[in-house]
């Protein structure tokens, strides 16, 4: 496939060609465990040429080819809650008709540093699935994982195995027995990291921890806008799919705070 000719490419482009050290663990109870962390995040008033909400590097992500691990439909066992919500598939992949790939993961690897959120970010056991599948956020940041179920599940963190689909190591395991049930897990170390359920074990989500907030992941067409402004310089940009042991890797030049990156992965490519 000819990445100049793909239909998502007919815009002009400007792209030039972890295990877990340590963390805090906080429940809703207030029970909490600490560990190192990466290096501090820089305040505003050292950053140079950052601008919140502005978006400085756009693009579009595909995938050529065809899978050999496509997704296939859930067998739920007896569980009669998730067989009330129907079909439930696997989630390997996630394509538009027109080769758009969702969930990938672009960031921006030297791009200045950015405060923490204060927010966590929302991931949600819903109709015995994570929602969002993919998530990215900052080192030092925290996720609040809720059980939207009326079924018992469970929350292992997974410190991911990068090169492996399935390798790693277990970090905390959260019971969420009822509907409501809630728990915040704070990441301290950058890295990629597995959300599963063990009561049903098709459930899983992954958690990108990165070192700075120029990120963004794809929207079901593939696209992508990374929202902090970025003075000109040359950047290198990654892009991560978790069915790839490893991301692809470019260097763009932002002009007048602007840049275009496009990113194709080849399913022969990825992990079987």
């Amino acid at each position: 496939m000819c990445l100049l000719n793909h239909p998502f490419f007919q815009f002009r482009a400007s792209a030039v060609a972890g295990a877990l050290a340590g963390l805090v663990c906080v429940s809703c109870d207030g029970a909490q465990q600490s560990g190192s962390s990466d290096s501090p995040v820089a305040p505003v008033s050292e950053l140079v040429g950052f601008e919140k909400g502005t978006v400085s590097i756009t693009g579009v992500v595909v995938l050529s080819g065809q899978p050999v691990n496509p997704d296939t439909q859930v067998k739920v066992g007896g569980d009669a809650f998730c067989k009330s919500h129907g079909e439930i598939m696997t989630e390997r992949w996630k394509i538009s008709p027109t080769g758009g790939l969702q969930d990938v993961v672009v960031n921006v690897v030297n791009a200045p540093s950015t405060p923490i959120p204060q927010t966590p970010i929302e991931i949600r056991q819903a109709g015995c699935v994570y929602l969002p599948h993919v998530s990215a956020m900052s080192v030092g940041q925290s996720a609040l994982i809720e059980n939207g179920d009326e079924t018992f599940h469970n929350v292992r963190v997974v410190s991911h195995k990068l090169g492996t689909l399935n390798g790693g190591s277990n970090i905390e395991n959260y019971g969420q027995p009822n509907k409501g049930s809630r728990h915040i897990h704070r990441f301290d170390q950058s890295g990629v990291y597995r959300l599963e359920c063990d009561v049903h074990r098709w459930m899983r989500a992954w958690v990108f921890v990165l070192r700075n907030n120029h990120f963004a992941v794809t929207d079901s067409n593939g696209r992508f806008e990374i929202p902090y402004g970025l003075k000109d310089g040359t950047y290198k940009l990654e892009a991560h799919h978790h069915q790839f042991a490893n991301p692809i890797t470019v260097e763009i030049e932002v002009i007048d705070g602007k840049a275009v990156s496009n990113f194709e992965f080849d399913a022969a490519n990825a992990l079987k």
